[in-house]
Order: C-alpha cells, then structure tokens, then sequence
C-alpha cells in the first residue's frame, strides 16, 4: 500500500550508502565466533539500555533548551553509539556472513516493535499503523540495529506530533536492477521541517530546541542503513509532515536448478 503521497509539496534529503558488504568468516574458529556473539550481545544489551536513557532525555524540551546540558546528554548519547560500532566492527566479518545466508524477519521484526511502543505509550493520543507487504524478503541486516533505527524514527513522529495521531510504518519488497530490496516508510502529519532544518537534520548534535526534539537519533538511523548498503531519504514540509524512506537490501534467494 502506497499510503501519504506528498512528495509534490515536500523538500527531500537523500542519503546513499549503497556499497559491497565483504563477507569475511573465515577469520576465526566457529567456537571463537560463537564466545565473541555472546559477549557481544550482553556488552550490547547495556550498551542500548544507556544508550535508550540519553535519547529519553534528549527528548525532554528542558534538557535539550539548556546549552549547558543540551551538548552533554548528545555527547554522551554519540559516545555510546560509537562504542556500539566498535562493538559491532568487532564481529562484522562473522556477522555479515550470518545475515547473507539467513538475514532479518523484517515483519516480525515490525510486530514486535509495534508491541514494544504499544505498550510503553498512553492510549488514545498516539496510534501506529502497520502495512506490511506479505512477499517482503529478509533482510540483509543486524535485526536489533533495524529495531533500534525504526524506533527511533516512530518516537521522531510522535515528538513531530504534540497533538496526537497516527504514524504509519510501511514495508514491501521492491526490486532495484536483479537486486531484491526492501523498502520501509515512517510518516507522519506533524509539524514538519523547514529546508534548513532539513539540510541539518543528520548532525549529530543539531536538535530544534523548542520541541525537544533530539540530535542524535538521524545520525545514528543514517549509521546504520550505510552500513548495511542501504539509501536514507529524508522528506518533510512545514505543517504538513514528514517522511523517512529506508531501503535495505535483501538477501537472495537459492535458485532453482532450470531456471
């Protein structure tokens, strides 16, 4: 379902990290891959609990307004994230190998993340709607990192929105050349951006003090969808909405002998 067309009237950003993933598994023992997995999703476990508590008080109109306490919570928010990548540079090898044979459940992935902010948001003043195309393939990608990127986006719409709403959060396979490719969507109908500030929203510490809404969130979604190969569009107008498009590659499926 193609929900929200309003690229007529909005500005666009796009960013493109299209490039070739190097799969590298042959670097370690299978026993050390599976010691190093494990230590690294318990590191990362507490990395996203610390990392979740910065963005939670990025959010805060009171924090953000301060200069003095405004570029602190965002340095120490970029701080983790870097120590993620680090983390995550760590296995990368091994990881990617994993998700090319297997790759990321992206609808499951979206249900549960649905779960997740259903049950953290009161009722009534937020609503998010999923439309998920049944023939979208897995993706070539860290699910969790997927997870993480997709919530912070549903928690930009709902900062964009102070009066309530719906956000939509779409996903349908598309094919880009041979390749197969997913394409998800958040949109929203809140206050949107101006050009300027959409010319600034992927710097770390750019943040629109007035509403609280976080520098640190974009940057981070824009992290994650260039290194797995993916492009990052951006479009917004004023009073109108926003729409962040990610496209993701997805992992090929076996052919059949014949065809």
């Amino acid at each position: 379902m193609e929900a929200h067309t309003q690229s007529n009237t909005l500005s666009t950003i796009v960013s493109d990290g299209s490039r070739d993933l190097e799969l590298d598994a042959d670097r370690a023992s299978p026993p050390a891959l599976a010691f190093e997995a494990g230590f690294a999703h318990d590191l990362r476990n507490l990395i996203q609990i610390a990392s979740a508590t910065f963005n939670r008080l990025a959010r805060n109109p009171t924090i953000s307004a301060s200069d003095a306490l405004g570029p602190v919570v965002a340095g120490g928010a970029l701080a983790l994230h870097k120590a993620g990548q680090v983390l995550g540079e760590r296995i990368h090898g091994s990881r990617l190998a994993q998700l090319a044979e297997v790759g990321t459940d992206v609808r499951e992935c979206l249900r549960e993340l649905e779960m997740i902010v259903r049950s953290t948001w009161e009722p009534g003043s937020y609503r998010i709607e999923l439309c998920l195309d049944p023939e979208i393939p897995p993706a070539c990608c860290d699910r969790q990192a997927l997870q993480d990127a997709m919530l912070n986006l549903v928690l930009n719409a709902r900062d964009a929105m102070p009066d309530g709403g719906t956000i939509m959060v779409e996903a349908f396979a598309v094919i880009c050349g041979n390749e197969p490719m997913i394409r998800l969507r958040v949109v929203d109908h809140g206050i949107g951006m101006t050009e300027q500030t959409l010319q600034s929203a992927f710097e770390p510490f750019f943040t629109t003090k007035a509403m609280g809404l976080g520098g640190v969130g974009l940057p981070m979604v824009r992290h994650f969808v260039e290194g797995s190969g993916g492009t990052l569009q951006l479009e917004s107008a004023v009073a109108k909405g926003t729409i962040v498009t990610l496209q993701l590659p997805g992992v090929r499926q076996p052919t059949v002998a014949g065809d």
